[in-house]
């Protein structure tokens, strides 16, 4: 839940429920227009959210706040 948001970039279900989990992938493989939507937004979260260089500036910035102490 925390990369996903549901009916947006990803579709949510219940952790041990196969069931729930069928019906969801059986739902974004026909449903085109849910595709249409959910494909492109989760692709746009992880290019903003999961970029190394904003990782690597981040993690730097850690280390030199750590060296300070």
């Amino acid at each position: 839940p925390e990369l996903i948001e549901n009916e947006k970039s990803g579709l949510l279900v219940s952790p041990r429920n196969p069931v729930a989990l069928a019906d969801a992938v059986q739902r974004i493989l026909c449903d085109e227009n849910l595709r249409a939507e959910v494909i492109p937004a989760a692709r746009q979260f992880v290019e903003n959210e999961f970029d190394n260089r904003k990782l690597i500036g981040t993690l730097a910035n850690i280390y030199r706040d750590l060296a300070r102490l």
